[in-house]
C-alpha cells in the first residue's frame, strides 16, 4: 500500500536501524556554492541598498549610488545583480562614500536554486521548489537533504518529485575559509534607511516553501552563514497528477491517464539512469521529456493517426479511451503503449474491432 510506499521512498521517517538502503548513484551533480561581490564603478555615494537576504534575478537592481559628472552634478546609477542569489551582507552603509572598485555588498550564489532556475528556463516547464512531507529528520535546521521538486507542464499536468540531497566533503564551509572577505568585511552592516527604489523588483517565483512551523532552509546556505560543498541529488519517488491535485511523491492521480503516465516516469527514468553511465544528466533529461506532454490531449499517436483509444480493449463494456500516454525520449513524438511494437501485441480481433491498426 501507500505507507509501505512512503516508508520506502521517505525511509527519515523510519527509526535508523530499520530504514532500508537506498539504491546508490545520482541522478544530477551539484557545483559548490559561490559568493559574488558588486563594487562600485567609480568614486560615488551610496543612497539605497536593497534588503538583506532578498532573492535576486541577474540584472535587478541591487543598490542606487549617485557619480559626479563633469559639471560636478550627482547622476543616479542602479547597480545590477551579477548573478542570481541572495544578498548575504553589506560591506558599506547608506549614504556613505566609497571610492572607485570599493566592495559595495556581498551575494550568496546558491547551487541548488541556480539549478532549479535552469530547469525553469526548459520550454513549456515552471518549477518549483517545497519542502519534504513528512518533515525531513535527518536534516538540521541549515540544511535540507530532502525535499520536493515540483515541476508543472504548461497547465497540462504537475509532476512532483521527491529528491534527497547528498553533500560532498563535509556540510559546509564557513565564510572565512578560501576566498571570502576577511572577518573585518564579514560583519553585516544594517543600511541606514529601508531600501526603496532598488527593493522593488523582488523574485519571487523559484522557491514555494510550505509552512511547517520550522526554520529550515531550502537553498544550502545555513543560519550561521555557510556555504554548503557540491553534492548530488537522486530521485526517490514521482507522482504524475492533474493540475487540480495535489499528492504527495509516492501518490497515485484518481485520473486514469495521469496513472498511465505515472508509470510510463517509473519506466523513463530506469531508462535514463540505465544510459547516462558515467556522464550526463538524468534529473534534467527527465524534465525534458515531461515537457513533451504539452500536447497531450490534441497529438496523435505515430502508429494509429487517433488521439483516443481503449486502454483495455479486451473488456468491452469497461473502456477507458486514453490520448498517447506515451513520448520518445529524444524526439517527443507520441504513441499509445498499446500500439508500440515494443508492447504485447493484442489479439487481432479485438484490435479490428475497436479500429486499432496493428502496427507489431
Amino acid at each position: 500500500g501507500f505507507g509501505a510506499a512512503r516508508r520506502t521512498a521517505f525511509p527519515a521517517i523510519l527509526p535508523p536501524t530499520k530504514r532500508p538502503k537506498l539504491e546508490l548513484g545520482y541522478d544530477a551533480i551539484l557545483p559548490a556554492d559561490s559568493r559574488s561581490t558588486v563594487h562600485a564603478p567609480s568614486a560615488c555615494k551610496v543612497n539605497t541598498l536593497i534588503r538583506q537576504s532578498t532573492q535576486l534575478k541577474k540584472g535587478q537592481p541591487v543598490a542606487k549610488i549617485s557619480i559626479n559628472n563633469q559639471h560636478n552634478q550627482p547622476t543616479p546609477i542602479h547597480l545590477p545583480a551579477p548573478t542570481d542569489g541572495t544578498v548575504d551582507f553589506y560591506n558599506v552603509k547608506e549614504g556613505d562614500v566609497v571610492a572607485d572598485k570599493a566592495l559595495i555588498l556581498t551575494i550568496h550564489v546558491d547551487a541548488l536554486l541556480q539549478y532549479v532556475s535552469m530547469l525553469g528556463r526548459i520550454p513549456h516547464i515552471t518549477c518549483l521548489l517545497e519542502r519534504a512531507f513528512p518533515k525531513d529528520a535527518s536534516s538540521d535546521t541549515n540544511f535540507q537533504r530532502r525535499f520536493i521538486l515540483v515541476v508543472g507542464v504548461s497547465g497540462i499536468l504537475t509532476a512532483r518529485i521527491a529528491i534527497r540531497r547528498t553533500f560532498l566533503e563535509g556540510d559546509s564551509v564557513d565564510k572565512e575559509e578560501g576566498t571570502t572577505p576577511s572577518a573585518a568585511q564579514s560583519k553585516p552592516t544594517a543600511p541606514a534607511a529601508t531600501p526603496t527604489n532598488a527593493s522593488k523588483d523582488v523574485m519571487s517565483g523559484d522557491v514555494m516553501a510550505a509552512d511547517d512551523g520550522g526554520a529550515d532552509d531550502l537553498s544550502g546556505k545555513g543560519a550561521g552563514g555557510k556555504l554548503s560543498k557540491g553534492g548530488q541529488l537522486r530521485i526517490e519517488a514521482v507522482s504524475i497528477s492533474a493540475v487540480t491535485e495535489h499528492l504527495n511523491p509516492w501518490e497515485n492521480s484518481n485520473m486514469a491517464v495521469f496513472r498511465v503516465i505515472n508509470e510510463m516516469a517509473y519506466a523513463m527514468l530506469h531508462h535514463l539512469r540505465t544510459r547516462k553511465g558515467d556522464r550526463g544528466d538524468v534529473l534534467q533529461d527527465f524534465v525534458v521529456w515531461l515537457s513533451y506532454y504539452r500536447n497531450l490531449f490534441s497529438a496523435k499517436c505515430i502508429y494509429c493517426k487517433r488521439i483516443l483509444v481503449a486502454e483495455n480493449p479486451s473488456q468491452v463494456f469497461r473502456q477507458s479511451y486514453l490520448p498517447p500516454t506515451g513520448r520518445k525520449v529524444d524526439s517527443g513524438l507520441a504513441f499509445h503503449p498499446n500500439c508500440s511494437p515494443l508492447s504485447p501485441p493484442m489479439p487481432t480481433e479485438v484490435g479490428e474491432k475497436v479500429g486499432v491498426k496493428m502496427d507489431i
